[in-house]
């Protein structure tokens, strides 16, 4: 039995792929782009990225693809994203996470500091006696995606020992070491010093210790900021 073939009508042109890099701000909020196709031919292209957008996110734009060869309609323009990272900040699903330095000061008496965010800058209160790598979460402050609650904005406490030889730090650095409590598993300083007095039998014991001692200075590191 013969079938008739229906008559195929106009084929949709073919799709088009591209790559665009994006700042990270600009991923988070959304943005619009406006692009210039390639030839002399052709009006700019608007594009509509949406906020949260990732690395390797797909945006589709209809109509800007390659002609159809039968008179159909055009295909549609795909665009991979690629995001720049940022100095401070990451993200990890809708969650953000920031690395915020502190002086010895602030996270020994807590302070109340600035904290950039995707929304602007809020007030954030430093508790008393905070150590270096405590985490604290802004609930709601991460990433904002249409349809699904925001993320979180989890704040890295960095406390930055002071660099410079002034004077006044060196003797109020002794005066804490003085009436500091022992660390559970840390050598003490008579220990240490029992472990120098040594180094004429066990040199390697003595180097190590120099070599402690000697370490890298703590690089100083700015106070984020959100453009």
């Amino acid at each position: 039995m013969n079938r008739s073939r229906r008559p195929r009508g106009p084929l949709k042109g073919p799709d088009l792929e591209s790559e665009v890099t994006i700042d990270f701000v600009s991923a988070l909020r959304g943005a619009t782009l406006e692009l210039q196709p390639q030839g002399p031919a052709g009006s700019p292209v608007i594009v509509r990225i949406p906020a949260g957008a990732a690395e390797g996110s797909r945006v589709r734009i209809a109509g800007q693809g390659g002609p159809s060869s039968n008179g159909g309609a055009k295909g549609d323009l795909v665009l991979t994203l690629h995001v720049t990272p940022h100095p401070q900040f990451s993200s990890e699903g809708d969650d953000l996470h920031l690395d915020l330095p502190l002086t010895v000061a602030e996270a020994y008496r807590g302070a109340k500091i600035k904290v950039p965010t995707v929304d602007g800058s809020v007030s954030l209160k430093v508790p008393e006696r905070t150590q270096s790598g405590s985490i604290l979460r802004l609930r709601g402050k991460g990433v904002n995606k249409k349809g699904r609650p925001p993320g979180d904005l989890y704040v890295h406490f960095l406390v930055q020992i002071p660099t410079d030889a002034s004077p006044r730090w060196a003797s109020s650095s002794t005066s804490w070491r003085s009436t500091s409590p022992a660390i559970p598993g840390r050598t003490s300083t008579c220990e240490s010093a029992s472990l120098t007095a040594r180094a004429g039998r066990d040199g390697a014991i003595a180097d190590a210790g120099i070599h402690a001692a000697r370490g890298p200075s703590v690089r100083q590191r700015r106070r984020p900021s959100w453009p």
